[in-house]
């Protein structure tokens, strides 16, 4: 029982008698226990209770204990370490430990951050350790059609500057993350000084040379006496460039001028105008 009736009965010389009776209450003594989290990776916070008594006090304070004097103990220890608590009351005390084991992240190196041109795509890998058994980019959207997003090689297409995420997993079951900023170029345009229409495949057209994808809103050519010999508009197509004949016929060597203006097709829309001069050989 937790309490107990004590008498005490006295006789003096005389033989008068007397009685006190008192009850005595008997605490039990402290018993620590704890549980919690016994594995736990490296960064994460975890969690351990503590029981048995009123007063807490966990140690070692310098291994992550976040609230050292609760029942509760917050922790965020960065390597592998024996946890103890001492319980007490008003009268005992006693104290227990628990091993919690810090597992490593995932291992593994991604493509740095690169830059194409709008429309390109660009070649994004994993190098994964042994440890690690899963992983996936994120978001999908920004793959290219075919790429699988589960592979360790991917091809990347977006239409704007954006970064692309890896989610890593190894068989402790830890987590990892990196990203890759994919930086979209503004286009540009090249224009050749000069083309050889004669059929043999080698530069039979002459036309704009854009990096990024541009539409052409004109591209006007026009010959010596001011008359416009070729003229297009529409999204950018090295078939559809002028092949030296006006009226079908062929037009002399010589020097052509040329004007033109070009929009980028991503979200800056940007304008690019410019004007030359090409020569025909032939």
């Amino acid at each position: 029982p937790d309490t107990y009736t004590v008498i005490l009965k006295a006789v003096s010389d005389f033989g008068c008698e007397d009685t006190a009776m008192a009850v005595v209450a008997f605490k039990p003594y402290v018993r620590a226990s704890i549980a919690g989290d016994t594995t736990i990776c490296i960064g994460d916070t975890g969690e351990l209770q503590a029981s048995g008594g009123y007063y807490y006090e966990w140690e070692p304070v310098s291994a992550g204990i976040i609230v050292p004097y609760d029942s509760i103990a917050k922790i965020l220890p960065t390597q592998s370490t024996t946890f103890s608590v001492r319980v007490s009351d008003n009268c005992y005390s006693d104290s227990a430990t628990i091993n919690v084991t810090v597992k490593a992240l995932p291992d593994f190196s991604i493509t740095g951050d690169t830059s194409i041109y709008l429309g390109e795509m660009a070649k994004i890998y994993i190098k994964p350790a042994p440890d690690v058994d899963s992983f996936i980019w994120f978001p999908e959207s920004l793959l290219a059609p075919g790429s699988n997003p589960l592979s360790a090689v991917v091809f990347a297409r977006p239409d704007s500057s954006a970064y692309l995420y890896v989610f890593v997993r190894n068989i402790d079951g830890c987590r990892g993350v990196d990203s890759v900023l994919i930086t979209i170029l503004d286009g540009f345009v090249a224009i050749p000084n000069a083309f050889t229409p004669n059929g043999d495949g080698l530069n039979d057209y002459f036309f704009l040379i854009s990096r990024g994808s541009v539409t052409v809103n004109y591209f006007h050519v026009y010959n010596r006496w001011g008359e416009a010999v070729y003229s297009y508009s529409g999204p950018i197509d090295q078939s559809q460039g002028w092949d030296g004949r006006f009226r079908g016929k062929d037009q002399d060597p010589g020097n052509y001028t040329f004007v033109y203006e070009v929009v980028t097709d991503d979200a800056s829309k940007q304008i690019y105008r410019g004007k030359g001069s090409v020569q025909l050989i032939r």
